[in-house]
Parts: structure tokens; sequence; C-alpha cells
């Protein structure tokens, strides 16, 4: 049996792993656009929401794509019945209050047609939050909370339309920035040129190979030169089909009735980081499976940002004109 050691594919601090865009990406020839709601463009970061080799458009151009925010703002906002709420320190009055958020991204094309809708949340979508006597000290609804000295107190609140007014916008940028993530991640992965830092895609290899087991440490070489050089534009693409290649060559290995358990180990964790590089990514969740019944503790399979990959996967299997976005959590 080879002696064989853990090595990791390390992306170093300083480099970035670039991904295609899956659905059209955009080139450097290219002009976009970021349109957010009026009075809302403080909501968006648009340089670090949308990474991209196109350039902005100025004033004067004709944008070939635009990435149109759209949403009416906080709808339907509505106070239910004052509650008694018995808190730590304090008793009082509060009153749960219900309201929708419609939030999209429509992706534009030159000729003004919208290619793709993107949802957030919908018309159908109601959410709920708390009025209370902290409500705009600590700009968070729900957190902090510190109830009304009294139902006439509380009435009060509920009666005043500016605070119901600034209660809505705090709202707008509570649900934008719960919905920003998951929209961000669609354009990048859909449209741009997205790159991922600080991360590391763990590989097995061999040391000293014996006789018989040269093979493998030349697929294993060949992986880790291909990880370690998807940052380079002009290495990109010829890295991901050499990841491509080497995931067939583990495959080959893992058919053999003779292999080492080790050597199988080795083949199967490899396989899901070739093929989650290359964008194989129904192949890579399967093979993240597998390889969990062999090895459940290896704490660097899946990689840390495997929900990036997995938001990828979830676009190139929701081709509609418009859908509904997943969840989306950043760990």
């Amino acid at each position: 049996m080879p002696y064989w050691h853990f090595r990791k594919g390390q992306l170093h601090k300083t480099d970035s792993l670039y991904l295609n865009g899956l659905i059209k990406e955009l080139q450097e020839i290219d002009k976009y656009t970021i349109i957010s709601p009026v009075n809302q463009s403080d909501l968006l970061m648009s340089y670090s929401f949308f990474q991209t080799k196109a350039h902005r458009a100025g004033k004067q151009d004709t944008p070939d794509y635009t990435i149109r925010i759209v949403t009416p703002g906080v709808t339907g906002l509505h106070y239910n019945t004052p509650l008694y709420y018995e808190g730590f320190n304090r008793t009082g009055y509060i009153a749960i209050m219900t309201y929708r958020c419609p939030v999209k991204m429509e992706i534009v094309n030159k000729e003004g047609k919208v290619e793709r809708t993107f949802v957030a949340t919908d018309e159908n979508d109601i959410f709920s939050d708390t009025l209370h006597a902290n409500i705009l000290g600590n700009l968070r609804p729900g957190a902090g909370l510190i109830s009304f000295h009294s139902l006439e107190e509380c009435q009060a609140a509920m009666d005043d339309p500016n605070l119901k007014n600034n209660i809505a916008n705090i709202l707008l940028s509570k649900k934008w920035n719960e919905g920003a993530p998951v929209i961000s991640a669609t354009a990048n992965s859909g449209y741009g040129y997205p790159k991922i830092f600080r991360d590391f895609y763990a590989i097995y290899g061999l040391s000293n190979a014996k006789s018989g087991h040269q093979k493998i440490a030349d697929i294993v070489d060949s992986t880790d030169y291909a990880i370690n050089n998807l940052g380079s534009e002009t290495l990109r693409t010829s890295c991901k089909a050499t990841l491509s290649r080497m995931l067939e060559k583990y495959q080959d290995i893992l058919k053999r009735p003779d292999i080492s358990h080790n050597v199988r180990v080795l083949c199967m964790r490899n396989s899901v980081q070739s093929a989650m590089l290359s964008d194989q990514l129904e192949r890579m969740l399967a093979l993240i499976e597998d390889y969990r019944k062999v090895n459940p503790g290896d704490s660097y399979v899946p990689a840390a940002k495997l929900y990036i990959f997995s938001h990828r996967y979830w676009l190139t299997k929701n081709n509609a004109s418009t859908v509904k976005l997943p969840p989306y959590t950043e760990r």
C-alpha cells in the first residue's frame, strides 16, 4: 500500500478563483448599468454587488445589459391589536406588524426586453415584526425590544403616519439586506465573472509513489496544478478542462477491484474537488454523497464555500424566464 499524505491545492490569499458566468458572461466589450429603486440608491452597493469584466455604461451610452432591481417598497403595513408584554426589566405594550415587500431583479437586454426575472420575495410573501418603543433607536425591528409604558402610548405610535413611513423604510432596508446576497450571487453566477477569495480546495496526494502508483501521482500533480492556476485568466479554461479529464481518470481508477482503501479515498475526494471546480455541479453533489459514506469525518469536503457552487447548480436547473430564488446562506 502506498504511503499517502494530505495535500492542499491552495489558492493563496492574494489570488482569486474566477468562475464563469453560467447564463451569459458579459465581456470587456460589453457595457452594463444597474438601476436601483427610486430614492433607495443607498441600499445598493453596485460595485461590490456585481463582479464583471464589462464596463459601466456612461451617461451617453446605451447599455448592452441592465440589471434592474424592482420593488414597490413595503406595502400593506398593518398593526395588529396591541399586546401586553412582560420583558426582563420592563412590562408594557407592543404590537405585531405584518407587511409585504416584493423584491425582484430583472435582466434587460439592449433592446429593452426583459430576458430573465429573479424573484427574491413576491407579492404573496407576508412578513411580521414588532412595533415597540425603541424601533427607531436601534434601526432593527424586533431587536432590543422595549415595550411602550401604556396602551395609550402604543396606540399613539400606531396612529402616527410619519412613524409608520419611517418604519416602512427601515423594513425595506432590512428585506433588501436579507435578499441582496442571493440577488448578487445570481447576477454574478449568471452574468458576471465572480471571484472567490481566501478559500482552498484540499486534495489527497501520494508521497514516494511505489511501482504501479506513479500514474496516480501524475494525475494528482495535474489536479494540483489546475487548482492552483484557476485564478489565471489565461489558464482558467484549460485548467477546467484538465480537471474534467482528471475526474474521469480518478473514476477509472475507482473501477479497479484491487485498489486499497486509501487510494479509494484519495480518488473520491479528488473527484469531488475536480467536479466542483470544473462546474460539473450535479455530478459534484452525487460524488459528495458517495464520499461521505466512505469518509464521513472529512471536514474539508465539501469546501467551505460550497454554497456558491450549490447556487450555481440551482441556476443550471432553473432556466424559466421568471423564477423564485431559493434560500441562500453564506456559510
